[in-house]
């Protein structure tokens, strides 16, 4: 939050592409994995790999991160 400055009217999910605020969208946020991914040594992830739900589900429980990155 502190980083991009979202607007509060704006969507949950959203990155800074200049000076507006896009909605960030699963296409762009796996184009944006696999570069990060490949730039850390790591093989790129499928987006039916990505259990972005479940996982913060978890997280929003108290499960800790550590056994989520491993399930």
């Amino acid at each position: 939050m502190a980083l991009n400055k979202p607007p509060l009217t704006g969507p949950l999910f959203a990155y800074k592409d200049g000076p507006q605020h896009k909605p960030l969208t699963k296409t762009t946020f796996l184009k944006l994995l696999k570069v990060k991914a490949r730039a850390a040594g790591y093989n790129s992830v499928q987006g039916h790999g990505i259990r972005i739900g479940a996982t913060l589900e978890y997280l929003l429980r108290g499960i800790p991160f550590k056994v989520m990155k491993t399930k």
